[in-house]
């Protein structure tokens, strides 16, 4: 099918791309559900998801102590930094619209490895527009190896208009620095007791945790109330913080 054809041109494996469209199809699924669906063995749909987790391609929660295992949005394929970017974008188009899933129904994610980070940030792309907001709370310098990836983010950033709010500590001089002199950005220090090895991300009706190292994990949660309360607190933080150089009130 060209579904399968689309994927494969990407660099899914033929049982990669069963196990994605079965998710795409049937929504959150078991292991067993996707095994009966995929015609697939037990250990090449344990071996696919195990690559399609580490390639941000498939999330997890837990409910009542079952794994279920989720697809996330087909526009997150999309790798700006690739060259394929007109057939993953024409594949994208054909994929969205197998995936049905509830808008208002709260989800929490968990994406591990580097490359898991490019699924979040294209995603930040794909919802937000001229003028919307992303805000940041915290940014650590720990060496995930992830830098020069973001601040080519930020250009594209910068070219769709989307405005950003940061909340830095001083500790964090580099990025302090760079963030001071991008456009669209307004930058505010909290104070240094804050300075933890995480950066927490809010945008649209989603909230992503970033628990920087060298072998990341991300904790993505789908949910507008969640959204909503981080929100207040980023504007609470907001209204304590100063511009860089000046002392933050305590």
């Amino acid at each position: 099918m060209d579904e399968d054809k689309a994927l494969t041109e990407l660099g899914f494996t033929p049982a990669e791309s069963k196990v994605y469209i079965t998710l795409l199809k049937f929504g959150d699924s078991k292991t067993g559900s996707i095994m009966e669906r995929s015609g697939l063995y037990s250990s090449v749909v344990y071996n696919s998801l195990k690559h399609l987790m580490e390639e941000g391609f498939v999330t997890f929660y837990t409910k009542n102590r079952i794994k279920y295992f989720s697809a996330v949005d087909p526009s997150r394929i999309v790798d700006a930094e690739s060259e394929k970017m007109e057939r993953a974008e024409a594949a994208v188009k054909r994929l969205s619209v197998m995936r049905g899933v509830s808008e208002e129904r709260s989800k929490v994610f968990v994406l591990e490895g580097r490359k898991a980070a490019r699924t979040i940030f294209n995603d930040m792309l794909g919802v937000l527009g001229k003028d919307d907001e992303q805000l940041v709370i915290g940014i650590s310098d720990t060496g995930s190896g992830m830098g020069e990836f973001i601040k080519r983010w930020e250009e594209k950033r910068v070219q769709r208009g989307i405005r950003k709010r940061v909340l830095i500590s001083n500790k964090s001089k580099g990025w302090l620095s760079y963030y001071s002199k991008q456009k669209l950005v307004d930058i505010r220090t909290i104070d240094d007791s804050l300075y933890i090895n995480m950066s927490i991300n809010i945008y649209d009706s989603k909230v992503a945790l970033m628990l920087w190292a060298k072998e990341p994990t991300y904790i993505l949660i789908e949910s507008r109330e969640v959204s909503r309360n981080f929100r207040s607190y980023f504007e609470m933080l907001w209204r304590k913080s100063q511009k860089p150089g000046n002392k933050v009130q305590t």
